[in-house]
């Protein structure tokens, strides 16, 4: 207001707006306006994937290692294993490393391995960066509060006990008098075998190799009924759209084929439109939200069963990395590592997904029956078939095998669905007559 116009009014109709008392701005958010935005990936694992993608957007990568990690991996890692332009160690103060990360510049906080989940999320929460609810973080990891938490939301949910003693699993065991039951840990980091049991003993039996995998003192285990409905596989994306609700996407679900001997045998890509996708579709949004899963990736094991429909088997909060899964992916338009950035840095335009209509996908584990190797000319014959689009890089000529244990998948694809099958058929087919090693007959 200029000086002429207050001088033809009287000054007491203009009384003066005292000046606002300027809020100093806290350290941390200062210094983050004035720093390049980084992201934080805590318990980085081996895989270097998700700092490039970080790099690849700009931002700079800071590596939050706990005090179990390997000394090698608390300086910064080389551009092949992450290319990290900082490392911040974290040694049991939460305020501490959220201050030094809040000084840094950190917009974003993701995990890099299933031992950085629950840290985490505390920074994230401490932050104020998206993230999952600390809270959730027990659900999203622990078969046993899974269970729970569907329970507590009205979903069908197994029979379950969770427990560190084996003399209670088996009076539980016995009460119940189920036909069979699944022994296994009950963290879903530890991708622990399931092992079915039928009697006491097998159960007792079962409990002792599975602890003795365990480092440390005995771990919280899971013994559950064992059923025997049909099996998939549902990975999903959850994050936060422009109104900040969250949304759950299913990017992909298998169907999997497993042997009498409870061995997966193939993983079929699930049509999306279709009528069994859409149905595990809807189940596994109730799932999620009955998890508190708000941000990042999981993969959910489902059982169907006529007459009770889907149960949820477990729920991992991270995607399948095996070389065959991440091979799938690809194939479908997804990146593991581009869509867990993006979720951290709550973009939701680039984490999208595109139908995959008359694809057809197939996974396919190899099953050896002896210890051997494989056939250098039978491998090369089946890796060359028309629909083979990625065979793990274990599968090389005259490599070892043992009996019964994968030693790598391939994957399969097409437009045409009788292709993907003659390549199944003839892949067996090599299996039986000496792909590893001579005439299995």
């Amino acid at each position: 207001m200029n000086a002429e116009f207050k001088a033809r009014y009287p000054a007491f109709i203009w009384p003066s707006v005292p000046r606002q008392k300027e809020v100093a701005e806290p350290a941390h958010r200062a210094a983050a306006s004035r720093t390049p935005r980084a992201a934080a990936i805590v318990a980085p694992g081996p895989d270097g994937g998700l700092p490039s993608e970080f790099a690849r957007l700009g931002w700079s990568r800071i590596a939050v290692t706990l005090d179990a990690q390997p000394a090698t991996a608390r300086g910064p890692m080389t551009p092949a294993g992450g290319d990290f332009t900082r490392t911040v160690p974290y040694r049991g103060s939460l305020r501490r490393t959220a201050r030094e990360l809040g000084e840094l510049g950190v917009r974003a906080v993701v995990a890099g391995s299933p031992a950085g989940l629950a840290l985490a999320d505390r920074l994230a929460d401490a932050l104020d960066l998206p993230g999952n609810d600390p809270a959730s973080t027990a659900a999203r990891g622990d078969l046993g509060a899974q269970n729970q938490a569907l329970t507590a939301h009205g979903l069908t949910a197994l029979r379950l006990l969770r427990t560190t003693s084996r003399t209670r699993a088996t009076q539980w065991a016995a009460f119940t008098a189920l036909p069979a039951y699944v022994v296994t840990t009950a963290a879903t980091t530890d991708n622990a075998p399931e092992l079915v049991c039928r009697s006491p003993k097998e159960i007792a039996e079962a409990w002792h190799t599975l602890q003795a995998q365990q480092p440390g003192p005995p771990v919280p285990m899971v013994i559950r009924e064992h059923v025997e409905g049909h099996r998939y596989l549902v990975n999903t994306l959850s994050g936060r759209d422009a109104d900040g609700h969250v949304t759950h996407t299913v990017t992909d679900t298998w169907s999997c084929h497993h042997s009498p001997a409870h061995a997966v045998e193939r993983l079929d890509l699930v049509p999306q439109h279709g009528r069994m996708g859409r149905l595990l579709a809807l189940y596994i949004r109730r799932v999620l939200e009955a998890l508190q899963v708000s941000t990042g990736a999981t993969a959910c094991e489902l059982a169907y069963l006529p007459g009770r429909g889907p149960l949820l088997l477990s729920a991992r909060a991270f995607a399948d990395q095996a070389e065959a899964a991440l091979a799938a992916r690809l194939a479908l338009g997804r990146d593991t590592h581009r869509d867990a950035a993006h979720c951290a840095i709550h973009d939701q335009s680039r984490t999208s997904v595109r139908a995959h209509g008359a694809l057809h996908l197939l996974r396919v584990p190899l099953h050896p029956d002896r210890d051997g190797r494989l056939d250098r000319w039978m491998l090369r014959t089946i890796r060359q078939l028309p629909t083979v689009l990625h065979a793990d890089s274990t599968l090389l000529p005259d490599a070892p095998v043992r009996a019964h244990v994968p030693p790598g998948e391939l994957v399969l694809r097409s437009g045409d669905p009788r292709a993907v099958e003659a390549d199944y058929r003839s892949i067996r087919a090599h299996e039986r007559l000496g792909l590893y090693g001579g005439d299995a007959s």
